[in-house]
């Protein structure tokens, strides 16, 4: 009887099915997905520029803390950049016609509280109409990889014609030392940062996972010390080193190591396997890596309250857990 039921109950949906009209689109539809695609992908560029500028400006602070650290690895660093079409993923670039449009202009698109150009009054929105007496001329946009951004990076002072609301006028730019060690952002769900020939790459899946400034900072800290430490170290040594010279690269930032160190606990939580007290592999346990930040942190604190300057001791040649080469 049941199954007489169910089977009556199939042919009859089957028989509506039959009988039912397609579904109908709406007049101009690709009209409408074609704009809908556009203000989709208008606020995935501000999603990106959101997440590139917070990158950007926990990583100037870091490079310009510790420039004294980075031996002949430094360079300028303005703290001024520009809304490059070139500078989104390929799927959030705008069609060439469109882009060369919107760079006639060379407008400022983010300035980082306290640089070199903040400190000189630019400002987001001002348009750059010459350096050191060269203007733009009809390619703004060679002009500005080809002049302005160089001029921006080197150690001598630039003067700038900008131009706002109030006017224009010219300023002069000098910008500041700083670690040599360029970031990128990655489009991965992977919680992960690494390095490659000196330069640091960090996925999103960071950005996403970490809760506060202090663990971001902590991450490209760590990144840093890598390049610091290449090629001298190989394994779970580079890795408790690479820990150790971060804590000293953050805290000189004004970044705080206690209050990103809940990073590995929750990281330990996702990936139990990597709790194991005798991990094999490049990276030590968790577990281990969480002991030694905190002590770091109340050796960093004392040298504080002693009044002394964060200045890393040597890297060592074993595991400090383990005493293994």
């Amino acid at each position: 009887m049941g199954n007489l039921i169910i089977w009556t109950v199939a042919v009859s949906i089957i028989a509506l099915g039959g009988c039912a009209a397609p579904m109908k689109l709406p007049e101009n539809s690709n009209r409408i997905a074609t704009a809908e695609a556009a203000r989709l992908r208008a606020d995935a560029r501000l999603a990106h520029r959101e997440k590139w500028q917070r990158i950007r400006r926990i990583h100037h602070a870091l490079s310009l803390a510790n420039g004294d650290l980075c031996g002949d690895q430094v360079a300028a660093l303005s703290g001024a950049s520009f809304d490059l079409n070139s500078a989104y993923p390929k799927s959030l670039q705008a069609a060439p016609s469109v882009a060369q449009e919107a760079e006639q202009a060379i407008t400022v698109s983010d300035v980082i509280p306290g640089s070199a150009v903040d400190r000189a009054g630019v400002r987001p929105g001002d348009k750059i109409l010459a350096v050191n007496s060269f203007t733009a001329g009809e390619k703004p946009r060679a002009w500005l990889t080809s002049v302005v951004m160089p001029a921006l990076r080197a150690e001598a002072p630039v003067h700038l014609k900008i131009e706002n609301s109030a006017g224009s006028k010219v300023i002069s730019v000098t910008p500041d030392l700083a670690c040599d060690y360029p970031i990128r952002l990655q489009y991965s769900d992977l919680i992960n940062a690494y390095t490659r020939s000196g330069t640091i790459y960090i996925n999103t899946g960071i950005l996403r996972f970490s809760r506060n400034d202090d663990e971001i900072a902590m991450i490209i800290a760590h990144e840093m010390a890598h390049i610091q430490l290449y090629p001298r170290y190989r394994g779970q040594i580079v890795e408790y080193n690479a820990d150790y010279i971060s804590g000293y690269l953050l805290s000189r930032a004004g970044y705080n190591l206690a209050k990103a160190l809940d990073f590995w606990r929750r990281l330990a939580i996702e990936n139990p396997e990597a709790i194991d007290l005798q991990r094999s592999g490049p990276h030590p346990s968790i577990a281990v890596r969480i002991y030694l930040l905190r002590h770091l942190d109340r050796e960093i604190k004392n040298q504080r309250q002693k009044g002394l300057q964060l200045i890393p001791n040597s890297p060592v040649d074993r595991d400090p857990f383990t005493g293994v080469d």
